[in-house]
């Protein structure tokens, strides 16, 4: 992607986290009922992202990065349980069709079968049920889940390097949480410097 498409785009998204940061802000009244959460909080971290956050956290709106902070690498962390690996919107026919999915991280293939439909975060969630990898995320209100460790290896801001996703390799322009699978994937993580 070019550098102006990247601009671009990084603009857009800042645009949308800062209109949802307004639409879900104390102050502003609407009569629509809260949000139920979709996960239990004790599974997963959810941050609403606000101009105060964003200036104290110091992400560079240019690159979508936070500033350096020190990162430490912690192996055999435990996980918290993640939640339903099926989709609600899928029929019963659909669950019982699988695909078979590869994979990748850090050159370590995983072949697996996939529910139809399935996302990639649901994927890597199976293989974390069956003790096969370890993965963190953090769920950011409207835009997802964002990886944030995998197999003990987190992103490292002070470092530059950052797990990055890639779809058949080409570089995932949608997060995992919104990556539906299709047939004979491979999708992969390089933890690789940004």
């Amino acid at each position: 992607m070019n550098k102006y498409l990247h601009r671009i785009l990084l603009l857009l998204i800042f645009t949308s986290i800062s209109a949802a940061a307004y639409l879900f802000s104390s102050s502003y009244k609407h009569d629509a009922p809260p949000l139920a959460p979709t996960i239990p909080p004790s599974q997963t971290t959810t941050e609403k992202l606000t101009p105060a956050i964003l200036e104290n956290k110091k992400i560079n709106p240019d690159t979508g990065t936070q500033a350096p902070q020190p990162a430490a690498v912690e192996k055999n962390k435990p996980t918290n349980p993640a939640p339903s690996t099926t989709p609600a919107s899928q029929s019963p026919e659909e669950i019982s069709k699988t695909i078979p999915i590869t994979l990748i991280i850090s050159d370590t293939p995983y072949q697996i079968q996939a529910s139809l439909n399935s996302t990639a975060y649901q994927v890597m969630d199976k293989l974390r049920q069956e003790n096969k990898i370890s993965f963190s995320t953090k769920n950011f209100s409207g835009l997802g889940y964002f990886v944030q460790e995998i197999n003990g290896i987190k992103n490292s801001p002070s470092t530059g390097f950052y797990w990055t996703f890639y779809i058949n390799n080409q570089e995932a322009k949608v997060g995992i949480s919104n990556y539906k699978i299709k047939p004979s994937d491979t999708l992969t993580w390089k933890f690789e410097k940004k």
